[in-house]
């Protein structure tokens, strides 16, 4: 094959068709991406101006998602509820970033709800690497800020984390993938999730996500019965992942406008 390619007549042709099936590839990877594994987030520059934006002619209410990463893996099911409920829906949430009281993403926050007034804001953050028990008062006051300007909170409890790697002997024995979380990581995670049910008032909501990825309180499913990922990173669920949780969310949701 690499003589006959290194030939003179036959190099447009070589070139002209790698390119082709790269720009195949590229075109399907971008498909893939979007429609299954990628959160919806934006920039600290967008959250003023409402960031991702569902408008719908005669909305029955609004909602906001905001947090760091761990609530922008929520937007694309959120905007599905959204559609089904006739929601106005904002998207604000900002990947790699403190999404947490006292900090300058937190201000733009409160800034744009204090214009925005939506009757739920639903806030995701990765509790267990960003929250200890000593902020807990300061996350309390924010929720209280919050509740200023918004009528309910819904607060998402952060999900098991994947293990760095991966059992390839029973993936080959058995074919099916199951992952059971670092120790540490697990402690910690489980911790922060209980310091977010403390917040729990008549105006604020916990969703607990916990039991929708674990097995046995102990292994972790990779994919569902169809074979579809759950994840796609080790912290973040892929669409499938938080599809599981969308009844509890419309629920929620719906609970809430009443």
């Amino acid at each position: 094959m690499r003589s006959y390619l290194g030939q003179k007549r036959t190099t447009f042709s070589a070139y002209a068709f790698f390119v082709i099936g790269v720009s195949v590839l590229l075109i399907i990877g971008l498909s893939v991406r979007l429609n299954q594994f990628t959160n919806i987030n934006v920039s600290l520059a967008d959250v003023k101006h409402g960031g991702y934006r569902l408008d719908p002619a005669d909305p029955s209410g609004k909602i906001v998602l905001m947090g760091d990463s761990h609530a922008g893996m929520y937007g694309k099911t959120l905007v599905e509820i959204a559609e089904q409920l006739d929601l106005q829906c904002h998207i604000i949430s900002v990947h790699s970033t403190n999404p947490l009281p006292g900090s300058a993403l937190w201000e733009e926050y409160i800034q744009y709800l204090k214009k925005a007034r939506p009757d739920i804001v639903l806030y995701g953050v990765s509790w267990g690497t960003k929250v200890e028990r000593r902020q807990l008062d300061q996350l309390q006051k924010g929720i209280d800020t919050v509740l200023n300007h918004a009528g309910h909170v819904i607060l998402l409890t952060s999900p098991p984390r994947l293990p760095v790697t991966s059992p390839r002997k029973e993936v080959r024995a058995s074919g099916n993938a199951t992952f059971v979380e670092d120790a540490q990581e697990g402690m910690r995670r489980r911790v922060a999730n209980r310091l977010i049910y403390e917040l729990r008032s008549e105006r604020v909501r916990v969703i607990e996500t916990e039991t929708y990825f674990l097995i046995q309180d102990e292994f972790i499913p990779f994919m569902d019965e169809h074979g579809r990922q759950l994840f796609y990173d080790r912290g973040h669920l892929s669409y499938y992942g938080t599809s599981m949780l969308k009844e509890s969310l419309s629920e929620a949701i719906q609970d809430l406008l009443k």
